[in-house]
């Protein structure tokens, strides 16, 4: 007799058990089956900050002036020598004739000089 009520308590602990795991430990309206398809991933990266070049370099003109158009643009390698932009050239004129009086000058010292 007392196995027949150690019998019917497990029984009713183990029903009670299944009922609370089925119901309130795992509720059934939490998860949707799925099953495995074949698509494509669309990938979209966005953020925002600063974007530093590993290498700076210095880019300096012979002469300063009013620069009429670039030759590169954002993201473009340069090498070196390459021309990266067109300097207006109204001084420039000015700039060659100084030179070229200075080359006379310096070419008179040089006679004198002899």
């Amino acid at each position: 007799m007392k196995i027949v009520k150690y019998g019917i308590g497990l029984v009713v602990i183990a029903v009670l058990g299944m009922g609370f795991y089925k119901k309130v430990f795992i509720p059934k309206h939490t998860f949707n089956i799925v099953t495995p398809q074949e698509s494509d991933v669309v990938i979209k990266v966005n953020g925002v900050g600063n974007v530093a070049s590993e290498n700076n370099y210095k880019i300096s003109a012979v002469y300063g002036g009013k620069i009429d158009d670039f030759n590169i643009s954002i993201g473009q390698f340069v090498n070196k020598g390459q021309l990266i932009a067109k300097i207006d050239s109204v001084d420039l004129k000015d700039k060659i004739d100084e030179i070229k009086a200075n080359i006379k000058v310096l070419k008179a010292n040089i006679k004198s000089l002899k």
